[in-house]
């Protein structure tokens, strides 16, 4: 039997995830809720689906084996909520929230229902960073370095801090989530900001620029550099690099580069990026069905990275250091 899927949410982040879908045996889109109803009308007539403006009604009316949960990150949490209450699987795009008591509120319930869920932080799912992650393993770490430098991304919600987190929460989330995945996890953030560059842009309350000391909890130390100021011009840099004694490993898009006192070589992965959302949302689906999951970031590992993201954030409103592991740990008080 094909597993019945819903969808909150029809913007671009959920086509991509439908087009996947559409390449995957077994999947059947029942039900598509946006408030916008000429795109959910759109997206359902698409499958032969059922559309609706309420996500409650849907959830109310449909017989779901799962859902996919594509919104804005300030419209998250009742709507997980409502899943875990029902024991709906979901898979939630990236950040999961941007109150970290509420998320940890919703991860609570998750592990208490046993739920199969996947937060879409896809870059897990490539070819480079498995190779990567294979090249770090049993190496001393000293430096940890992440780059996401580029421009403004059109979205007017995502301008406004308390809509989008900012660029560390919405965008550079997938830089902190490699260096967690990849380097270990972070103890202690100390973060600082430049403003002052895009007073032109009508709504715009974010940082322009930051940079995130990290401490990781190995020993080794780094740092994050973002920036959302290129927009027009400017030459983009996403990235990650890893040194330790003697070797030096870099991670761009789909090209490791390794260089140690046996070799030096760049390596290319002839993998498409949608195919590592791709890889996410088959891990999923298999997972639904009860079989081996492959999934690489659950809900709850989407929880601490939003803990860091968090904690960067507060040290750079409070100029102090800052634990992940304690902010997440005083939203969970009273979660078991």
């Amino acid at each position: 039997m094909a597993v019945q899927v819903g969808f909150v949410g029809a913007g671009g982040i959920a086509r991509a995830h439908l087009a996947n879908l559409r390449q995957l045996d077994g999947v059947a889109v029942r039900a598509v809720s946006d408030v916008d109803t000429g795109r959910a009308e759109e997206v359902a007539a698409e499958w032969g689906a059922k559309a609706y403006a309420d996500c409650v009604d849907m959830l109310e009316r449909e017989r779901l084996d799962a859902v996919y949960v594509c919104l804005p990150p300030a419209a998250h949490g009742s709507l997980e909520m409502a899943l875990a209450d029902l024991g709906l699987p979901f898979y939630v795009e990236k950040p999961i929230h941007l109150d970290l008591v509420v998320a940890a509120q919703v991860e609570c319930m998750v592990r208490e229902k046993g739920l199969v869920t996947s937060v879409g932080y896809q870059l897990r799912y490539s070819d480079a960073v498995a190779a990567a992650r294979e090249q770090l393993t049993d190496r001393q770490l000293a430096l940890a370095q992440g780059f996401y430098i580029g421009g403004l991304p059109g979205a007017p919600w995502w301008r406004r801090k308390a809509q989008s987190g900012g660029q560390v929460v919405e965008q550079a989330t997938h830089i902190y989530d490699l260096l967690r995945y990849l380097a270990g996890e972070v103890e202690t953030v100390y973060a600082v900001a430049s403003t002052g560059a895009m007073t032109d842009v009508e709504g715009y309350d974010l940082e322009d620029a930051s940079v995130a000391m990290l401490e990781f909890s190995n020993g080794a130390v780094g740092h994050v550099v973002s920036a959302c100021v290129l927009t027009g011009g400017g030459e983009p840099h996403v990235g990650l690099r890893f040194d330790g004694r003697a070797f030096t490993i870099k991670l761009a898009g789909s090209t490791l580069d390794v260089a140690d006192e046996r070799e030096r070589r760049s390596e290319s992965f002839p993998q498409p990026p949608g195919d590592w959302m791709l890889r996410a949302d088959s891990a999923f689906i298999e997972a639904v069905r009860g079989r081996n999951s492959a999934i690489r970031s659950d809900y709850a590992d989407g929880l601490r990275t939003l803990a860091l993201t968090l904690a960067v954030n507060k040290s750079l409103e409070t100029r102090e250091p800052v634990s992940p592991a304690e902010l997440l740990l005083a939203a969970s008080h009273g979660c078991q």
